[in-house]
């Protein structure tokens, strides 16, 4: 399989080809590694691929059977694996045993072959880790490509202000904004 067909999979999807034998977990994690490789320097959400992602022991059953799985650095634990929660005050931690929830992602064939980025303890959904290199928001050009979206489709986007409670619609064509109530 190739990286452009790989993309064109949902995680369940992935589980299916595995199951029915088109492909096998270890080249599934190869697929994510080479993806990992080619987008992650532009957006540095990945903190760490694992090293030994290729040879990760894995449950091959359940409805997730060899999915690549990455988990946020903050959270659910993993044994053994690094969880420093974007904080200097966790650098080097590893918790010594696995969480209900991996234990339960292990169980449905999930396969953990890194840990993505947080902001410091988890505290905001803005704030950059002091530990790690910035995150480069995305967001910025999920909007753009949602605007994109909805100009082409000629809908309105609605936003919602978490901390004003305000909400706002935007009419994709022209860019003008209304109040609603």
């Amino acid at each position: 399989m190739r990286l452009s067909e790989y993309v064109e999979y949902d995680a369940t999807g992935l589980a299916s080809l595995v199951k029915a034998g088109e492909i096998d977990s270890i080249e599934l994690t190869r697929l994510a590694r080479e993806a990992n490789d080619e987008v992650n320097p532009r957006v540095n959400a990945v903190i760490e691929f694992y090293a030994d992602a290729e040879t990760i022991a894995s449950v091959d059953t359940g409805l997730f059977n060899g999915v690549p799985f990455l988990r946020k650095d903050f959270g659910a634990t993993e044994a053994g694996r690094l969880q420093e929660q974007g904080s200097r005050l966790f650098k080097s931690y590893r918790p010594n045993t696995d969480s209900y929830f991996f234990r339960r992602a292990r169980n449905a064939g999930l396969r953990t072959v890194g840990r993505t980025t947080t902001p410091e303890l988890a505290a905001s959904n803005t704030t950059p880790p002091e530990v790690f290199h910035p995150l480069i928001q995305v967001v910025q050009r999920s909007i753009t490509a949602a605007r994109l979206a909805a100009i082409q489709s000629g809908s309105i986007l609605t936003t919602f202000d978490r901390l004003s409670g305000a909400v706002t619609s935007v009419d994709a064509r022209s860019g003008s904004r209304r109040a609603r109530g």
